[in-house]
């Protein structure tokens, strides 16, 4: 028969017991309590990444508002001093007008006027210019010129020549004076969009019928 335990060695198999659990318990727990901590850790940090870039995303993105406001404003700004039309040949019909009108207000007389469009602009501003000449005394031409100068739109004379053909002429003959100058401004145009049907009706082959 087996003999009983004592009390003490009851205890101490109960310790031992317990102890032996807690071990393997250990043992088995720490591992996997590290890889949660890990697997933890590393998501925090995914999440904090997460925030970091979306913030950044959202920084960029209100200076591109910001870019894009301040843009704005500043065309606003900049609308009286632009010729007006949707394309480099009306803002030249608009800088012709501006100078034929200046000049019949200064009583200078305009023979040929053209407009010089500049092709090679690119964007949304377009450089446009008229060249023109005329007659008209000295009075006169200082009047066309100071007309130009004062109207909104911000204009600039490239060219200006100035001649007097009859310089010999009599005293009490009027003055006349021939008149040549280029005059340009800046327009703000944009591209018409390509029409797609004349695109493809483009791309049919001559002769081919449906």
């Amino acid at each position: 028969m087996t003999a009983a335990l004592s009390p003490r060695d009851a205890r101490v198999l109960r310790t031992g017991a317990v102890s032996i659990a807690l071990l393997l318990l250990f043992a088995r727990g720490l591992p996997a309590w590290r890889r949660w901590d890990a697997d933890s850790r590393a998501a925090a940090r995914r999440e904090l990444g997460r925030e970091a870039d979306a913030a950044a995303s959202l920084r960029r993105l209100r200076a591109t508002v910001d870019s894009a406001e301040a843009r704005r404003d500043r065309l606003a700004g900049l609308a009286p001093a632009l010729l007006d039309g949707d394309s480099p040949a009306a803002a030249g019909g608009t800088l012709a007008s501006i100078v034929t009108g200046a000049a019949a207000r200064a009583g200078v007389r305009l023979g040929s006027v053209q407009v010089e469009p500049d092709t090679a602009s690119t964007g949304d501003f377009t450089r446009v210019a008229v060249r023109a000449d005329g007659t008209g005394d000295l009075a006169g031409v200082t009047e066309l010129l100071r007309y130009l100068e004062g109207v909104p739109e911000l204009l600039v004379v490239r060219e200006l020549s100035v001649t007097q053909p009859d310089a010999g002429g009599a005293p009490d003959h009027p003055e006349s004076l021939q008149l040549q100058l280029t005059v340009a401004g800046i327009a703000l145009t944009r591209a018409a969009p390509r029409d797609s049907s004349l695109g493809e009706a483009d791309s049919t082959p001559a002769g081919v019928g449906p």
